[in-house]
């Protein structure tokens, strides 16, 4: 993010010194300083946003997640909310799906994911049983790849889990995972 170290008083005095002549009219090099400082200030605050495109490639017992999450640009702990696309293909033996944005759901539950600029991370060990889940219909049982803490009711089992069919087809996949594990990387 870029700083001005200017506050709101500083730029609105800067803005009126430079901004009119003695008469009273704009001044061309008020006009042209006020409009820098108005193309700085959306710079700064576009840049604070720019979203993270992430690569997906986790292996899950014979199983694989491969594709893109792509983030809000917020650093640190994440939301649901901060996950705004995604496409990711599921595989397990003998079966495939790709989920989007547009044919599927993110969710989740607790405070486990969270982004630096270069991964996204899942915290395993988390206290709070948490879970993120991308998933065709939430809770159906089918189609989904989660990570967990914890096994949950529906479906996610502790760690990772892939599942391209349904939880009791042969290409669901399920791998223990403790600490905190990469997801993705940008």
């Amino acid at each position: 993010m870029i700083r001005f170290g200017l506050n709101a008083g500083h730029m609105t005095s800067l803005l009126q010194s430079h901004s009119f002549d003695a008469a009273g009219r704009p001044s061309r090099r008020g006009r042209h300083f006020s409009g820098l400082l108005t193309l700085a200030m959306l710079a700064g605050l576009s840049s604070a946003h720019a979203q993270t495109t992430y690569t997906v490639l986790q292996r899950i017992g014979k199983g694989s997640v491969k594709g893109t999450i792509v983030t809000d640009g917020k650093k640190g702990r994440l939301a649901a909310s901060d996950i705004i696309g995604w496409s990711l293909t599921l595989d397990g033996p003998g079966a495939t799906v790709t989920l989007t944005n547009a044919n599927s759901v993110v969710f989740l539950s607790g405070h486990d994911l969270s982004a630096t600029a270069k991964h996204l991370i899942y915290n395993y060990n988390g206290k709070d049983n948490g879970f993120l889940v991308f998933q065709e219909q939430l809770y159906s049982g089918a189609q989904y790849w989660c990570n967990a803490v914890t096994t949950q009711n529906f479906d996610c089992a502790a760690g990772a889990s892939v599942v391209p069919q349904t939880i009791g087809d042969k290409s669901a996949q399920y791998a223990a995972r403790t600490g905190k594990g990469k997801i993705a990387k940008d």
